[in-house]
């Protein structure tokens, strides 16, 4: 497989794409086994849009009782299956960009960019989750209440990926215990903070987004 050959430490467990269209018995209790011993769940990034992806969206959602961040192809499998939303609680933390939110809401991105703290707020208050909404600047719109705008970060991190390292790094935080608001607040000024470091390292232009996650433990 080309994930375990590029990170030989991931443990991978693989499922059937048939099975998981036809949402079978063996499929759905493979999917219930893995969310029994997760510590913290990434649903989205990778997942593509085959027809088999909306059973997958809703048995993680269904029956994970750990916090979940929601991104990329989870949330446009979202978008296309509003009625998903059934199954969000306060342990979601969503991390769209604009068109993923435009897509969520049923809005345009011009409308969500004049007007982008409403917008996270606003979808964090309908379903009582935590939404990072990101762009030029990241809103964090929390579970809690607080609305965070994020400080750190330049235009240099636009580049393919840069979400999927955010998801990550918010994941991780999770991982090790914070709860869902503060690692998406913290997580969104690390992401910002390790793309400022490298910016001043080697400028605007060169940066991948691999190098945000290379660039996190030298953060202080």
């Amino acid at each position: 497989m080309i994930l375990q050959t590029g990170l030989a430490e991931a443990i991978i467990t693989t499922y059937d794409a048939g099975e998981a269209e036809a949402g079978t018995e063996e499929f759905k209790k493979l999917l219930v086994k893995q969310c029994e011993w997760a510590t913290a769940i990434v649903l989205g990034p990778g997942l593509g849009q085959e027809a088999y992806v909306r059973n997958l969206v809703e048995e993680v959602l269904a029956n994970a009782y750990v916090p979940i961040v929601l991104d990329a192809d989870g949330l446009n499998t979202i978008a296309s299956n509003p009625e998903l939303t059934s199954y969000f609680t306060e342990n979601i933390i969503v991390t769209p960009h604009l068109g993923e939110m435009a897509r969520l809401t049923g809005s345009d991105i011009k409308t969500i960019q004049k007007q982008l703290i409403a917008a996270a707020r606003e979808y964090a208050d309908r379903f009582g989750i935590t939404c990072v909404l990101t762009d030029a600047v990241t809103i964090g719109a929390l579970k809690d209440q607080r609305t965070y705008i994020n400080g750190s970060g330049n235009s240099a991190m636009a580049k393919a990926g840069s979400g999927d390292v955010l998801t990550g790094i918010i994941a991780g935080l999770l991982a090790q215990g914070l709860e869902e608001s503060d690692a998406a607040a913290f997580g969104v000024w690390l992401h910002g903070r390790a793309g400022d470091m490298i910016k001043e390292k080697q400028g605007d232009h060169s940066l991948l987004a691999r190098e945000l996650a290379e660039e996190i433990h030298s953060i202080r």
